[in-house]
């Protein structure tokens, strides 16, 4: 009778180590799916075309302060911008920073000097100098870095 007392002390902490560890095995697992959550989180949603636009009109009264030929002619050059590039993206999200490939890259590239350029027109130089501080600070905001560093080089 004590052998059989042993025996079925023995038999539930055996199951209590097996439940101990499917305890530990669900916390792991837990754990690794809130992983792959945050992870997940990292690249928010690109946003509309027309979101885009306003932040980018509204940074432009401020810091550039056109008047409203100016700003109505800003906005036509951007909204282009944006339009084409929206184009050249097709349905897929945008790459991370530094991982375009060239192609595409250097369509982008001419866009934003076409932007550019009709932009410089409309522009006193100062502004334009402007316009140039803010879209660079603004480019550096979107790949993470601060204003004033060089953006992140992949490895």
């Amino acid at each position: 009778e004590i052998k059989d007392k042993q025996n079925e002390f023995n038999d539930l902490r055996n199951i209590k180590n097996k439940m101990s560890v499917m305890k530990k095995f669900k916390v792991m697992v837990l754990f690794m799916l809130a992983g792959f959550v945050i992870q997940a989180q990292d690249r928010p949603a690109p946003s509309s075309m027309e979101d885009r636009m306003k932040r980018t009109m509204e940074v432009m009264q401020k810091e550039v302060q056109p008047n409203d030929k100016q700003a109505k002619d800003m906005e036509a050059a951007i909204k282009t911008f944006f339009t084409e590039a929206e184009k050249l993206r097709g349905d897929g999200p945008p790459p991370a920073p530094g991982q375009m490939d060239p192609q595409r890259k250097e369509a982008m590239d001419k866009l934003a000097k076409l932007r550019d350029e009709a932009i410089k027109q409309t522009l006193s130089a100062d502004q334009f100098k402007k316009y140039e501080t803010t879209m660079a600070s603004m480019r550096q905001r979107r790949s993470g870095g601060k204003p004033g560093e060089a953006p992140p080089q992949k490895q």
